[in-house]
């Protein structure tokens, strides 16, 4: 015999609270959030000071080598991330990272053995893809490992994908600073 009295159904985010972070590995990394039944943990870091209540979702990355890292959220309502060191709430540290186009894209400089924490949140529930990519500039990425040419009628190929901007470098003439090789 069934009772027909309701009751309520709570459903946890596996990865909702920062002791429950789920662990990635790898260099290349997409993988899922999801910000359904997300909740805002008490001491989680609030930049704006705007105290709004927010879904959370925790990720640790532990730094297989020192290199440049991009950090993205892609989906239609893609949440905003943050990056941080530490190992309590109450300890933790922006990581140094800076936005790339959005809060929703960033880059920071990783060390080799640093465990880093990733925090994707936003007020709104929503889904979307976490993507990690260690980058991996071109082999003349630096002024001491230039390319060097001789000849005349020289056609050159190369890409600026990933390459990165040196302390010192001259500046172009259109101004941009973005990536040199």
């Amino acid at each position: 015999n069934l009772d027909s009295t309701a009751l309520p159904i709570t459903v946890l985010l596996a990865n909702d609270f920062f002791t429950n972070a789920i662990a990635l590995t790898g260099t290349n990394i997409s993988t899922p959030i999801s910000l359904y039944a997300g909740s805002q943990e008490p001491g989680e870091p609030d930049f704006l000071n705007d105290h709004p209540p927010r879904r959370t979702a925790w990720w640790t990355w532990a730094a297989p080598e020192t290199a440049r890292v991009w950090v993205d959220s892609v989906g239609s309502n893609a949440p905003e991330i943050r990056i941080y060191t530490g190992d309590k709430l109450s300890s933790l540290a922006q990581a140094g990272y800076f936005w790339r186009n959005s809060s929703r894209h960033l880059e920071f400089q990783a060390t080799a053995g640093t465990t880093y924490r990733i925090d994707a949140f936003q007020t709104d529930e929503t889904e979307a893809i976490l993507n990690l990519k260690v980058l991996h500039p071109p082999a003349n990425d630096l002024f001491a490992n230039r390319t060097v040419w001789q000849g005349t009628n020289l056609l050159i190929q190369g890409t600026l994908l990933m390459a990165s901007q040196e302390p010192g470098e001259p500046v172009p003439p259109d101004g941009d600073r973005q990536s040199v090789v």
